[in-house]
């Protein structure tokens, strides 16, 4: 199957130069193909989160590259790696407060290989801190006077201290007209629920502030740039919220046990699920893509999340 969303190239930032390829290499690298030259366009850059191998990245991108695909979503794909794992096995998890100033390097040098391509313009979307990843490359594009060669960003769970939009350190500023934000989130994001505070905390980045990813707030600055989305989808009778993982993998619906035959066909996908199961993710970028409003999602004012078991928060009446 021949996707509309086109891979033009796979880039890296991770030092190439060492076996683990885990640190931050001098810039922007392309991988594939290994004499790429950008030219003029539109392109899109997708951008993976904390804790995440260069092939289980791959494999994301694919996945979300089909879902916008269903959405005749044509589009120009820069695949972005950047070193935000660690091969420590288990313990990986615990090298995140290092992994902030890591995305906050990673976006300076991300920014400066945008500004060297005047011709061309940029849709950023990101996961967890690879959001972190991209304010920052916003900030320093603010700063460089090159701001205008990102025309929007859709940050999806993003791992960003709420404290730091509101207190216009990160994320849009008033009187600018571009980039376009669409922040989706998550009330049912159990990993920014109960690890980004400790983790921002331990980083000495913010003291105990909520994730951006997990209320949409300041939900003022991102209304006055763009929009907010929060994100579940219909399963039966019940509803699912977003969990951390759902994004790029097509909402939580996809992983539940009846569609994991389908999904194991991903990169080669020759049927549709058995139940209407499109991501709203999906769904919300490709209008972003395609130049168009978003559909109007069912979304719901509903009790707190702690209200409810952790993977069924609701049942609900359609």
């Amino acid at each position: 199957m021949n996707l509309g969303t086109k891979v033009e190239a796979v880039l890296t930032l991770r030092d190439i130069g060492r076996e683990d390829s885990t640190r931050v290499g001098r810039g922007v690298i392309a991988l594939s193909p290994l004499r790429f030259a950008l030219g003029s366009g539109e392109f899109v850059i997708f951008i993976h989160g904390f804790k995440v191998s260069q092939a289980a990245a791959r494999e994301a991108y694919a996945r979300f590259r089909w879902w916008l695909d269903q959405f005749e979503v044509r589009a120009h794909v820069l695949e972005l790696h950047w070193p935000g794992d660690r091969k420590w096995g288990p313990l990986a998890a615990f090298c995140y407060p290092g992994k902030v100033d890591t995305a906050e390097q990673c976006g300076a040098l991300l920014a400066a290989w945008i500004a060297d391509k005047p011709q061309a313009r940029f849709t950023i979307v990101a996961h967890s801190l690879g959001c972190r990843l991209a304010v920052e490359t916003i900030a320093a594009l603010r700063r460089s006077g090159q701001l205008a060669r990102v025309s929007a960003l859709c940050l999806m769970a993003a791992a960003v201290p709420v404290a730091h939009i509101a207190r216009r350190l990160l994320g849009p500023l008033p009187g600018e007209n571009a980039p376009r934000w669409r922040i989706l989130y998550s009330r049912g994001d159990e990993v920014l629920r109960w690890t980004f505070r400790p983790g921002q905390t331990a980083a000495r980045d913010s003291l105990w502030a909520p994730a951006v990813g997990l209320y949409g707030q300041p939900m003022e600055h991102w209304t006055a740039a763009g929009d907010a989305w929060e994100l579940f989808q219909e399963w039966g009778d019940y509803v699912l919220f977003y969990g951390h993982g759902s994004y790029w993998q097509g909402g939580p619906a996809a992983l539940k046990a009846e569609a994991r035959p389908f999904w194991e066909r991903w990169l080669n996908p020759i049927q549709a699920p058995r139940r209407k199961s499109f991501g709203a993710s999906a769904e919300l970028i490709a209008a972003m893509l395609n130049g168009r409003g978003a559909r109007r999602l069912p979304l719901r004012h509903l009790p707190p999340a702690r209200t409810f078991p952790e993977r069924i928060l609701a049942t609900l009446d359609y």
